[in-house]
């Protein structure tokens, strides 16, 4: 049978920049033990991380399509050469794992925790946040942890997370490790609004940011739709802190800086967890040639902390969908110091085209900003979504 969905492919980068292999993992060509044709679903995402060890690792989650439609992949694939990939259907129609249920699933995101493998997703089909993982006796195991008839309370919802009309196309979870436990951050459908759970022994959860939250600085909009979550070290205090970027869709106008965003506007929103708490702020990410149009995000948040020059990089797309269609990549830059950052969340902040004629190059060369070659990054990529 040929592929129905989009081709899963990885490359491989070597030292200079240059792609060094390239393989479809899912899709017309795969050729890895276990794997597919069915390749991955229309605007699902996909989760990498690289798990360290005697044996080094790389794994990656996504949403089949084809045959297995709706279904979560797995493939892992020894680091080095000679070694290829071995897939698996984790969860849903042709698992072969006790514990799987034959449902329709969505946004996975994957962290390790323990040198163990944790996913993080949606069951679809009962409106739940799901998740799996594999210890160190070598079986999956799986549990419902949040959604309908999910007991156990600790913060739990009743609320119907997501559904069919709600496989929104960016990260609705993310997933990570802070503090020695694991967490994850995802969109409720319902509440419109953002949860959040982290493992304490056992499970907790709470609303982060939306109607229901009980924090001062929640914001009754749509919040969270996508969003990134990543670690970073504070210089200034020698701690570890925690931050979120996520999409906030304006029910009532804000002033943002100098800018009036109308209700309707797309903004990105930013809450950081340290030693004082949660915190948040706005982002202003309106560009100067959207002035006076609706600001519409598209999906894809990703943020990087550069230790060098200890400041985030957020990267985000634009969409502006009044009269013409234009997608603009911004970088969005904190410049202040760590510091001053984290205890009053109100940096100057600036926002510029990632590419074209005023912005960074978007031909063949990837890195070439001198004033930050050698510098180093929080965030390793086994953290990412």
């Amino acid at each position: 049978m040929g592929s129905s969905g989009l081709s899963l492919n990885y490359i491989s980068l070597g030292t200079a920049g240059n792609i060094t292999a390239s393989t479809v993992i899912s899709g017309t060509g795969a050729t890895g033990s276990g794997c597919t044709t069915d390749g991955m679903k229309v605007n699902s995402v996909i989760s990498a991380f690289y798990l360290p060890g005697a044996t080094s690792t790389m794994h990656v989650y996504w949403i089949m399509g084809g045959a297995h439609s709706g279904a979560l992949g797995h493939a892992v694939k020894t680091l080095g050469p000679g070694h290829t990939w071995t897939c698996d259907i984790l969860d849903g129609v042709g698992s072969t794992h006790p514990g799987q249920v034959g449902d329709t699933f969505w946004s996975p995101a994957a962290t390790y925790y323990n040198l163990q493998t944790h996913v993080f997703y949606y069951d679809v089909n009962n409106g739940q946040l799901r998740h799996a993982y594999f210890p160190v006796s070598g079986a999956w195991v799986f549990e419902s942890l949040d959604g309908p008839g999910v007991t156990g309370g600790n913060g739990r919802s009743g609320d119907v997370l997501i559904d069919s009309s709600s496989l929104l196309p960016g990260h609705m979870i993310t997933a990570l490790v802070t503090w020695n436990k694991p967490e994850a951050f995802y969109y409720d459908k319902t509440g419109s609004s953002i949860r959040h759970t982290w493992y304490n022994a056992p499970w907790q959860f709470e609303v982060l940011d939306g109607v229901s939250s009980t924090y001062s600085w929640k914001r009754t909009d749509n919040v969270g739709a996508d969003m990134d979550a990543r670690m970073a070290y504070n210089a200034a205090t020698s701690t570890w802190e925690l931050h979120l970027f996520y999409h906030d869709v304006l029910s009532s106008s804000v002033v943002i800086g100098t800018t009036t965003h109308p209700a309707g506007d797309e903004v990105i929103r930013h809450a950081a967890a340290g030693a004082s708490g949660w915190q948040a702020q706005f982002f202003d990410v309106r560009l100067p040639q959207l002035s006076g149009l609706p600001n519409v995000l598209a999906s894809g948040i990703t943020s990087v902390y550069d230790t060098g020059a200890q400041r985030w990089n957020v990267f985000y797309p634009n969409f502006n969908m009044s009269g013409f269609n234009q997608s603009v990549g911004v970088g969005l830059t904190i410049t202040t110091a760590n510091a001053t950052f984290y205890d009053t969340l109100t940096p100057p902040l600036t926002a510029s085209p990632l590419y074209g004629s005023t912005g960074w190059d978007s031909g063949p060369t990837l890195y070439s900003n001198a004033s930050n070659d050698g510098a180093t990054f929080a965030s390793p990529m086994w953290w990412t979504r």
